[in-house]
């Protein structure tokens, strides 16, 4: 299962870039997380409740930061485990000078499902997926308005 889409941001590639670019922003950016167990430049993990009904429990996930290309391109590896389940998405960024801000092109890819998430059928697996890609793009952004 693939999702791709464009986000803008009004700040320039120059300033999104660092924080884009480093997994302790990012998981600093997410909004329903229980507890940050791992903080670092290069991955980090934490643990969440998902908003998700067919996922019960607490989820535990750690993002890794696969490759950098300063100030262009990133790509992230997201895997998650739960109670019976568990997850891999990979993570395509592309940064893009656009009107004085950024323009962010990115692709999200399942590599993996197993467990009870392999039984979800694939409408619930894709809308649970907007959502929390929704969910993510809009903790970036707050945060990024922050500074």
């Amino acid at each position: 299962m693939q999702f791709s889409g464009t986000k803008q941001f009004q700040q320039s590639v120059d300033f999104v870039w660092p924080r884009i670019s480093d997994a302790e922003f990012l998981v600093d950016s997410l909004k329903n997380v229980d507890a940050i167990t791992l903080r670092h430049p290069d991955h980090a993990e934490w643990k969440s409740r998902p908003g998700l009904a067919f996922v019960s429990g607490t989820l535990e996930t750690r993002l890794q930061i696969l490759e950098r290309v300063k100030p262009t391109m990133l790509r992230v590896l997201l895997t998650s485990k739960g109670i019976g389940s568990s997850s891999s998405v990979e993570v395509a960024l592309n940064l893009v000078p656009y009107e004085g801000g950024t323009r962010i092109d990115w692709q999200a890819e399942i590599k993996s499902l197993s467990g009870l998430l392999k039984m979800v059928p694939k409408g619930l697996i894709q809308s649970a997926a907007q959502k929390s890609i929704e969910d993510v793009w809009n903790g970036v952004a707050d945060k990024l308005a922050v500074g």
